[in-house]
């Protein structure tokens, strides 16, 4: 009897330890934020890796702090300023802005303030993003043989982490890189290959997966 007390308190201790992990990880999402926008001349690129989107520039390269070492890259953030709102997407890292500083794209930077004001003081907040489409994945160049390294994009809610699943059933956790870009040396073994990518909300997807170096894959899942 003392064994299964044992075990249960074992697990149950497992269980508060993931709860709390899970909600410091949350807590930087789920709250309001103030701080100083500036603007810059962007393109959508940035330390985030994401590809220019010039069809879209509604973009945001986000403080240190909050960047939360690329945890931040691709979220969503609607931002308010004297002028009036805008939702961004965080596609970089600004170095020399302060916490809770923005340094937004000029087009979205005009949404909220003058131009000719150069920097005003801003609230915003993470929010779920509207996105077309499912998500996709997109591979290094480098990927290939015991190498993996791939970017999450185009996902509703910020990506935690990543694991790949062989034709085994052997399971592969990814390392995120402060350049957002989840790698992983090992020997991966024979397909068929499945992704698990897990969001901040902790919320799972699982999705069948072909390893294409270089190229875009779209997943059938979205958070």
């Amino acid at each position: 009897m003392f064994g299964i007390r044992q075990c249960l308190s074992y697990v149950s201790l497992l269980f508060l330890m993931f709860t709390v992990n899970q909600s410091q990880a949350n807590a930087w999402f789920n709250q309001s934020y103030t701080g100083q926008a500036s603007y810059y001349h962007a393109n959508g690129t940035g330390n985030c890796g994401f590809s220019p989107s010039p069809q879209n520039l509604n973009v945001v390269a986000l403080n240190n702090r909050d960047y939360q070492r690329s945890n931040s890259c691709g979220a969503f953030i609607e931002v308010e300023g004297p002028k009036g709102k805008a939702i961004v997407r965080v596609v970089d890292r600004c170095p020399g802005c302060k916490p809770g500083g923005l340094d937004l794209s000029k087009q979205a930077f005009q949404q909220v303030a003058e131009l000719r004001q150069g920097r005003v003081p801003v609230r915003w907040r993470f929010i779920p993003g509207n996105v077309i489409g499912n998500i996709q994945v997109k591979f290094t160049k480098g990927t290939g043989g015991r190498f993996l390294a791939l970017t999450v994009l185009n996902h509703k809610f910020p990506v935690h982490s990543v694991a790949l699943r062989n034709g085994q059933g052997q399971w592969f956790e990814l390392q995120r890189k402060p350049y957002n870009i989840f790698v992983r040396r090992a020997r991966f073994g024979q397909g068929p290959f499945t992704l698990r990518l897990t969001d901040i909300r902790n919320e799972v997807r699982l999705a069948p997966i072909h390893i294409k170096r270089g190229q875009h894959v779209t997943t059938d899942v979205q958070f």
